[in-house]
């Protein structure tokens, strides 16, 4: 996967931002509100807009199971407008004019979706009688300023605690060496920006 994310990004020296993402998704009822609508993760990332994420699945994932939908093109009309969705799990995007763009197909344990930050994506609705499980990857030119909340230990969790038990070449705190630069998180993108709400969508 990082030889993969260097030949996509070019670049002779790719980070793994270290907090991968494993879903566990439930089947939900028709009527639930969408878990995961359409939104770019460059707003929860910031850094470079060159990050790149990889999804892939750990189980057969059909369409009915809520596989990942992109909307074709979106990364080029840059960071869009904040849609303010109760219970979304992700900041959420006004997607009103992406009309056909969508696409997806059916996954299996191996196969691979890649796009960059400011793709628009969804995970569609778990209509199946099954869990999905699938995982989101994140990779960067090291020379690209990183988002502080890429490289953030949670609450709960620290580095330390994530890196014991790790063999002695295993890699730790990439972040941390030289050349690479941890940016501050802005916040004002939703503190000076009045957000969408649904009922204006």
């Amino acid at each position: 996967l990082v030889r993969l994310a260097a030949s996509l990004l070019e670049a002779g020296d790719v980070l793994v931002l270290p907090r991968p993402v494993l879903r566990v998704v439930f089947p939900q009822r028709p009527a639930e509100r969408p878990r995961s609508p359409a939104h770019q993760d460059h707003l929860g990332m910031q850094g470079t807009v060159d990050a790149l994420t990889f999804w892939f699945p750990l189980v057969h994932c059909t369409r009915e199971m809520g596989t990942v939908a992109v909307a074709v093109g979106s990364q080029r009309a840059g960071v869009r407008p904040y849609v303010a969705r109760p219970g979304a799990r992700v900041f959420s995007c006004d997607d009103r004019d992406l009309g056909e763009s969508w696409v997806t197909t059916d996954f299996a344990p191996g196969d691979l979706c890649v796009f960059r930050s400011l793709t628009v994506h969804k995970a569609l609705p778990n209509s199946s009688a099954h869990v999905r499980l699938s995982i989101d990857a994140r990779y960067q030119r090291a020379s690209e300023p990183v988002g502080e909340l890429s490289v953030r230990e949670d609450d709960d969790l620290s580095w330390e605690t994530v890196y014991r038990g790790w063999g002695p070449d295993a890699p730790r705190y990439g972040w941390r060496r030289p050349g690479v630069r941890v940016v501050p998180y802005d916040p004002t993108y939703h503190t000076t920006h009045e957000p969408l709400v649904p009922a204006e969508l």
